[in-house]
């Protein structure tokens, strides 16, 4: 049963070659390699050629530069394997790692296989688990990637047919595709289960896209991305209010502890999202931290921005200093 390794490539070339030689050194010897240069300018392509030399488990596609999401879908129609797996260009797959997850996979007849990954940085690396385990299956997996009680990027294999229309979706993604796609997915009810192995590397490099500055129009404009993908489904439709809100407050969170972002706590929606959670709207605590309600609430004031930021402040030290003793 052949797994399709699609590893999208833009101006990595300092990376891309380590990234490309883990795929090829998969112990799991029924893989296809498809490497898809993104319009890079940097040397990209040269480095993937040198890599890929010699191995005709690899195919190599060059295009003019669409974007991860768009370079994603276009190598998804080249690809024949039965499985599916989505490796960006500077992170790194540990040998065993489309195995165990196969493995996993034909055991339990699995659309998605999830396993658990390493974050790296410049000063630490670190475990990233997920926090489920078992089988998931109806919209199992769907809630689970809405309230993110499950990660919405780390590994993950796809049954092919089940990302068929996952990738059609109409918004110029700057970030946040990996959940898209995966909510697409989670609503054909897919059958999702785990593996404990870490296999994956995962780079966080300063100026990625992951860390990208996001306004408060994209944030909206994903919203109703996301309300067209669950309207898509008629059984989804009663709850509509209620996956709406835990997905506009996913990305209000992040919005909101960046410091460098304009305050809008007097916005119409802003004053929604207060009133929601203040109300606890649809049981929304059930999927807040207590720190989370708290800043949504300080948020709203403008004189408690100093409050505010100190709090968040103190949050990220907390946050990196667990992350480092963890390591």
């Amino acid at each position: 049963m052949k797994a399709s390794i699609i590893i999208p490539a833009y101006n990595v070339g300092k990376y891309i070659a380590e990234s490309v030689e883990s795929a090829m050194r998969q112990t799991y010897r029924d893989i296809e390699i498809i490497i898809i240069n993104d319009g890079s300018t940097d040397n990209t392509l040269e480095e993937v050629y040198r890599a890929t030399k010699g191995d005709n488990r690899c195919i190599v596609i060059n295009q003019n530069n669409t974007g991860v999401y768009i370079a994603r879908k276009n190598a998804l129609e080249t690809a024949t394997g039965e499985y599916v797996f989505f490796l960006d260009g500077d992170d790194t797959l540990e040998p065993f790692a489309i195995g165990k997850m196969m493995e996993k996979a034909k055991a339990e007849n699995l659309d998605i296989c999830s396993c658990n990954a390493r974050r790296v940085t410049d000063s630490y690396s670190c475990e990233m688990k997920e926090k489920c385990s078992g089988i998931l299956t109806g919209y199992g997996f769907f809630e689970k990637i809405l309230y993110r009680e499950i990660s919405v990027w780390l590994a993950k294999l796809y049954r092919r047919d089940i990302l068929s229309g996952c990738m059609d979706l109409d918004i110029r993604i700057k970030s946040g595709e990996d959940r898209l796609v995966n909510l697409s997915a989670g609503i054909k009810q897919p059958r999702a289960g785990f593996v404990e192995e870490i296999c994956l590397n995962y780079f966080q490099r300063s100026g990625s896209a992951s860390r990208a500055h996001l306004d408060f129009s994209y944030m909206t404009d994903y919203n109703k991305v996301v309300q067209k993908i669950i309207c898509a489904d008629d059984n989804l439709k009663d709850n509509i209010g209620k996956y709406s809100l835990a997905d506009i407050l996913w990305w209000y969170k992040i919005y909101i502890r960046k410091s460098s972002n304009p305050w809008i706590g007097n916005y119409p929606e802003s004053i929604s999202l207060y009133k929601s959670v203040t109300s606890d709207e649809f049981e929304i605590k059930k999927h807040l931290s207590a720190m989370d309600r708290m800043l949504i609430r300080l948020y709203r004031f403008r004189i408690a921005r100093p409050l505010f930021l100190a709090m968040t402040t103190a949050e990220r030290l907390s946050c990196s200093l667990r992350r480092r003793i963890n390591k």
